[in-house]
């Protein structure tokens, strides 16, 4: 079904900071590294997680730290790798990828009970694209939304080539395929020769495969971005999907192409050769240059946000001082444009307000709440 001709033309709308974490507060619970995932509850508490960090951290509405769930283990509400979290009702839930299991947690932040590890499956063939699956968000009736993935090597080798999206029981079984999306060969750095031969496999920086964001009422958007090869009626393609894979949606966008200059691809090779010689890892910037995959223009779209009322936040082009994002609602229609500094990335939306992560001068991240103002379009 196509989207609805939307004669309505978008709103400019624009954040404005209302509190800014770890800014001039004392405190570890103030100090952030690098914010993968955030979830409100029904009374505006902000769960927070951070990379490699086996805690939820929680703040109120007004950035008062309030409590930090969990902690480093394998015991009842303890994490490893959390990689997901959302509310059911007022309930909190977690995924934690390495010990392949759902917790549940009480506002008060006590733990309630854990669903048994997701099994592996037991791949069909060498090359199977599903080796393994991730829980991406919950449903309330009592399914989940996952995808499934393969090994590095076999995307690397072109033997996969897309990545399936399906609705899943908590306990891991595979209800049904919602979608598969093409993936890209990883970025693949690779040293030596037999036995000695050693690898790293990573996303490609400037991949234009298929971006795809859920919500918790179990939706999925899917949003193909093909880099565009010449000028002339480029647009990228928004897909609505409901839990059984039918089709609620279309929405296609027209876009100018962005040619993707030599700066650029200096610019995010050396920023990768920088991060892999912080991890300690010798990989210099002209075999990164090597394993990069380069196209003629920049992706129009370059991440996806699903917002908790079913709205979806599309983060354009990178390349500027700003990035600018274009909101859909649930039903397809561009509400709204605007364009935030390139060091703000957004990690959640519920009506009015934004939480994201914002690095200042200093490279230091920041949590920061932003309230949505549209009193210019009011005013017209």
């Amino acid at each position: 079904m196509a989207a609805p001709q939307a004669r309505q033309v978008p709103e400019p709308w624009t954040l404005r900071p209302e509190l800014r974490l770890g800014d001039d507060e004392p405190g570890e619970a103030y100090e952030f590294t690098r914010i993968v995932a955030a979830a409100v509850s029904p009374d505006g508490q902000v769960h927070v997680v951070q990379f490699g960090e086996p805690v939820v951290r929680v703040y109120d509405s007004r950035g008062r730290h309030v409590r930090t769930i969990g902690r480093d283990g394998e015991g009842p509400g303890e994490f490893r790798a959390l990689i997901a979290l959302g509310f059911l009702g007022d309930t909190l839930w977690t995924y934690d990828r390495s010990l392949r299991r759902i917790s549940y947690f009480a506002p008060s932040g006590a733990f309630i009970r854990s669903e048994a590890p997701l099994p592996m499956p037991t791949p069909r063939s060498r090359n199977d694209p599903v080796v393994f699956t991730s829980i991406a968000t919950l449903l309330r009736d009592g399914t989940a939304i996952g995808s499934g993935g393969s090994t590095a090597v076999a995307a690397a080798t072109g033997a996969v080539r897309s990545r399936p999206w399906f609705r899943m029981s908590r306990a891991g079984e595979i209800l049904g395929t919602i979608v598969s999306v093409r993936i890209s060969r990883p970025m693949a750095l690779t040293r030596g020769e037999g036995t000695a031969r050693s690898g790293l496999f990573g996303p490609q920086p400037l991949s234009d495969e298929p971006l795809v964001a859920v919500t918790g009422s179990g939706r999925l958007y899917a949003v193909e971005r093909d880099a565009a090869s010449s000028s002339g009626g480029a647009q990228f393609t928004v897909l609505a999907l409901n839990v059984n894979g039918d089709t609620l949606w279309t929405r296609r966008v027209p876009y100018v192409p962005k040619r993707l200059t030599a700066r650029m691809v200096d610019s995010v090779v050396n920023e990768r050769a920088e991060s892999f010689s912080k991890r300690g890892l010798p990989y210099t910037a002209a075999e990164v240059r090597a394993a990069v995959f380069v196209p003629d223009f920049l992706p129009p779209v370059t991440r996806a946000l699903a917002g908790e009322d079913g709205t979806l936040w599309l983060r354009r082009e990178d390349g500027g001082t700003t990035v600018d994002y274009v909101v859909l609602s649930r039903d397809g229609v561009i509400l709204a444009t605007l364009s935030v500094p390139r060091a703000v990335s957004l990690l959640s939306a519920s009506g009015d307000d934004v939480w994201a992560e914002e690095t200042d001068t200093d490279d230091v991240p920041l949590l920061v709440k932003y309230r949505i103002d549209k009193t210019s379009t009011r005013s017209r």
